[in-house]
């Protein structure tokens, strides 16, 4: 089986719609979605509707909480919560409902699914570097564990001694004797200085893992956050990949 590592989408409509599209066409049966699915853009609904095309699974990500209301959002940052104030006025009881179904983690066969990290995933905290996954490893309940929320996709690759390495390549096959943190990156604000939507396909026959940067109309879709009013840098760093 094809499952797709999505994650981020972050409101954005034409990204989540190229997504979905590349999915059906490549016959990809199962989605795993990593979190924050809402924030910064301007489709709540529509990437939601999106989203429950796919049979898949989901966790819970910051900006959702904050639009449900069960995490403060004192601390993010002024456009993050102008979004987030945008988007609990336009979304509907139904997508309440299925956000505030999710969990902060969820195990899926060999997958363990958080938004930050193992640990405390409520309390988002990122991982963003070797160091950092080292003190997460003992917390790892399965063999491949996904992350989210840096927008910046990674593999890293742990052996039998804890010693971890960042894999390079885009395509990788990963080894049954080895454990795996994984980021598909973002697929509604990428990070990376590549304004290319990011995710992950993992074909579970062939343990082929693959990290996939699609063109999507990121233009239109930084002009369609200007016109509904958010702030004009979130449509901004989306011309850029920042």
């Amino acid at each position: 089986m094809k499952i797709a590592i999505i994650s981020d989408v972050h409101s954005n409509l034409y990204a989540m719609e190229t997504v979905v599209s590349y999915i059906n066409n490549n016959k990809i049966e199962f989605t795993i979605s990593v979190g924050d699915l809402l924030g910064y853009a301007c489709y709540p609904e529509e990437v939601y509707k999106e989203l429950i095309k796919l049979k898949h699974i989901s966790i819970i990500g910051n900006h959702d909480a904050g639009v449900i209301g069960t995490t403060s959002i004192d601390l993010f940052n002024y456009a993050a919560k102008k979004a987030i104030n945008w988007t609990k006025k336009r979304i509907s009881k139904e997508l309440k409902e299925y956000l505030s179904s999710l969990k902060y983690k969820e195990i899926y066969n060999e997958f363990t699914v958080v938004h930050g990290t193992f640990i405390y995933p409520e309390k988002w905290h990122y991982l963003l570097n070797i160091r950092e996954a080292e003190n997460q490893l003992r917390y790892l309940d399965t063999r491949i564990g996904i992350v989210g929320h840096s927008h910046i996709p990674f593999i890293l690759e742990i052996d039998k001694n804890n010693s971890i390495k960042k894999i390079e390549s885009n395509e990788y096959i990963l080894k049954k004797d080895r454990r795996y943190i994984l980021n598909p990156g973002s697929v509604g604000q990428p990070r990376d200085r590549d304004p290319r939507l990011s995710f992950m396909i993992f074909n579970e026959d062939t343990h082929l893992l693959k990290l996939v940067r699609l063109k999507y109309p990121h233009e239109k879709m930084a002009e369609d956050i200007k016109k509904a009013g958010l702030p004009e840098f979130l449509g901004n760093r989306l011309l850029y990949g920042t």
